[in-house]
């Protein structure tokens, strides 16, 4: 029975993602090699000196700390352009994670389809598929992961590993507790955010390197960018 879950999950993930590349295909001829300066690259150069050097500086500032992608692909000797499969294997498997938790909770394949139509479509699927070497959906996978899993040991890995994912997990986080509380039909007591607890590490470590110039800079620009989007 778990194993005819399991296939109807990749095959409806499957299913949703060919759709949403039909609609929001990938630039796949500036995939083939090499393009400096491209958008589709633009990343991903700095993302396979990271995996074949996860504590290397001279890359991008926003990577220095979103050292668990780079850490799985050196130790599982994933090469190369071999690392481009990660972001892409984040992605089919965060929305096999929705699929089993919405599926569980509608009790309807069609429902589920049409409810992950937008999570499909969103940044969460399509950021790592248009542009090379992202990791966002494995970001979105703990969030998920934080939001509806029953499993006692899915909520502390998440917060445990999300952060190296990327930061951007940390500020999802208190939303993803939100929804954890309101699924479960539990009170917003401060006893829900015990869970944050599991946090402390990285916050921890973020904080003892605040003085880092990269990390600096890179946490004025982020702010400072945020605002012109928002103004947009």
């Amino acid at each position: 029975m778990k194993a005819r879950r399991l296939l109807a999950s990749a095959g409806l993930a499957f299913g949703l993602l060919v759709v949403a590349l039909f609609f929001f295909a990938p630039h796949l001829w500036l995939m083939r090699h090499d393009v400096p300066g491209s958008f589709e690259w633009a990343r991903a150069d700095n993302y396979l000196k990271q995996c074949a050097a996860p504590f290397r500086r001279d890359i991008e500032p926003a990577l220095h700390w979103r050292l668990l992608p780079a850490l799985v692909c050196y130790a599982g000797g994933l090469h190369g352009r071999a690392a481009l499969a990660l972001p892409w294997c984040g992605v089919v498997l965060m929305m096999m994670l929705a699929i089993h938790e919405f599926a569980r909770r509608l009790g309807d394949w069609r429902l589920t389809a049409l409810a992950l139509v937008p999570l499909a479509t969103s940044s969460a699927a399509l950021t790592p598929f248009q542009f090379l070497g992202l990791n966002d959906a494995w970001a979105w996978l703990g969030l998920i992961a934080t939001a509806f899993a029953s499993e006692p040991w899915a909520l502390p890995l998440a917060c445990l590993l999300g952060p190296w994912v990327d930061e951007r997990f940390v500020l999802g986080f208190p939303l993803a507790l939100i929804v954890r509380c309101l699924d479960r039909r539990e009170p917003l007591r401060w006893r829900a955010a015990l869970p944050a607890l599991w946090l402390v590490p990285y916050v921890a470590l973020r904080i003892a390197f605040i003085g880092d110039s990269s990390t600096r800079f890179f946490l004025t620009d982020a702010v400072r960018d945020s605002v012109h989007y928002l103004a947009m």
